[in-house]
């Protein structure tokens, strides 16, 4: 008779024994062995192969199958010409409603002073030029002399604009950019400008950088020249905060006054606003540092003198200001009959009577505020921002010619270019 095959029993493999195994193993140390082993197994298989696939590496490129086959379609196959011609089409459909006299275009452009038209060609230095036939794509100048015969193109024959405009951009895209630029109230996007004329943002980015400058530079000539009277507000304005650091090099002398690790810029204006016309001077004061939570400063004497505000308001003018004590202190100083009234804002007080306040001026910041564009940073390698001022300038002279501004903005290709 065979014998009984006997039963195995489990052997531990921590302790030895036999009877059971790891799992239900009772000896001290056995529940710490079981979760390091836990966590071991978990490593294995994160670290192991993906179910599926096979045992060899997979190649870095692959150079067969349908997903080979689909992406050569997407990039550079029948899908890609495909989406290429729909977004050609997309564009040439934005460009319709464009589509005009390119002739008439540039005349007016010439007329209101954004072009100059050409008289001696660049090259030969001969003064023989004669508008040729493009088909009516672009409106070019050719040069009569056989050994010559150049073409040049209006649209570049200004030394104001930008040399290059781009290839996308004609002359009646131009035209549209211009005025919308002029009409605008606030800042102007170029890539929405771009995507309603139909060409890329670059040409319209470089074109409304140089009408900025230029607007900025004929602003700050028209805040040093101009003389306010009658009626002005006065008023401070805070532009823009910024944090800093207590080790920055810039503001060390206001940093190490206080204790404090970290403190807020503040960068304002002081501004003079003549009513019942758009007249206005500005004028940036020195940036100061202010511990966090604290109240934001108020313009000082020193900040009103250095400015030099109340020296371009004629005698005997009716001014209006807030709470803030320089105001009156400089003026009397100034000896030139000013009559001052003021509100206080930190009794909630903003008008007083019909005409006592600085309603105006609270106005005329918030407009210029606007066309600031919060993207502009305020510091910019530690230091205050140039391009604040620019737009601030920019916004100037906007304001003062604002009836009428293409023909003002115009003006001042038209003088650029007779130089």
């Amino acid at each position: 008779m065979p014998a009984r095959p006997t039963k195995q029993l489990h052997q531990c493999s921590l302790c030895g024994r036999k009877g059971h195994n790891v799992l239900r193993c009772e000896a001290p140390g056995a529940a710490r062995y079981r979760k390091l082993l836990a966590i071991y197994k978990d490593d294995q298989r994160l670290n192991s192969k993906q179910t599926g696939r096979k045992g060899k590496t997979r190649p870095r490129r692959q150079k067969f199958g349908d997903r080979k086959k689909k992406a050569k379609d997407t990039y550079s196959g029948k899908r890609k010409r495909l989406q290429d011609d729909k977004v050609r089409r997309e564009k040439r459909r934005k460009q319709e409603h464009l589509k005009g006299d390119e002739q008439n275009a540039v005349k007016e452009l010439q007329k209101i002073g954004f072009l100059k038209a050409p008289q001696r060609c660049p090259f030969c230095k001969r003064y023989n030029l004669y508008q040729a036939d493009n088909k009516g794509k672009t409106v070019e100048y050719r040069c009569k002399w056989a050994y010559c015969r150049k073409r040049i193109t209006a649209l570049n024959h200004s030394y104001g604009l930008p040399q290059s405009l781009g290839r996308g951009l004609s002359a009646t895209g131009l035209l549209v950019a211009i005025r919308s630029y002029c009409a605008a109230t606030k800042c102007v996007s170029p890539l929405a400008v771009a995507q309603t004329i139909g060409c890329s943002e670059k040409p319209i980015a470089r074109l409304y950088t140089c009408l900025r400058e230029m607007e900025a530079k004929a602003g700050a000539e028209l805040n040093y020249s101009m003389r306010l009277r009658k009626e002005v507000e006065l008023d401070g304005h805070k532009v823009r905060t910024a944090w800093v650091s207590k080790k920055t090099t810039k503001f060390l002398p206001q940093a190490k006054c206080q204790k404090a690790k970290n403190f807020i810029l503040h960068y304002g204006l002081l501004g003079a606003f003549e009513r019942s016309t758009s007249k206005c001077l500005l004028e940036a004061m020195e940036p100061r540092l202010q511990l966090p939570a604290s109240r934001p400063p108020v313009e000082s004497a020193d900040d009103v003198r250095q400015s030099c505000l109340l020296d371009r308001i004629q005698k005997n003018t009716m001014l209006y200001s807030d709470g803030a004590l320089a105001w009156p202190k400089v003026s009397k100083e100034m000896r030139k009959g000013f009559r001052i009234k003021q509100v206080s804002h930190r009794r909630q007080e903003f008008l007083r009577g019909r005409n006592i306040g600085t309603q105006i001026a609270d106005s005329r910041w918030k407009s210029m505020q606007s066309w600031i564009p919060k993207t502009v940073k305020t510091l910019y390698r530690g230091r205050l921002n140039k391009k604040l001022m620019i737009y601030v300038r920019s916004w100037q002279f906007r304001f003062a010619h604002q009836h009428q501004y293409i023909q003002a903005l115009g003006q001042l290709f038209k003088t650029k270019n007779a130089d």
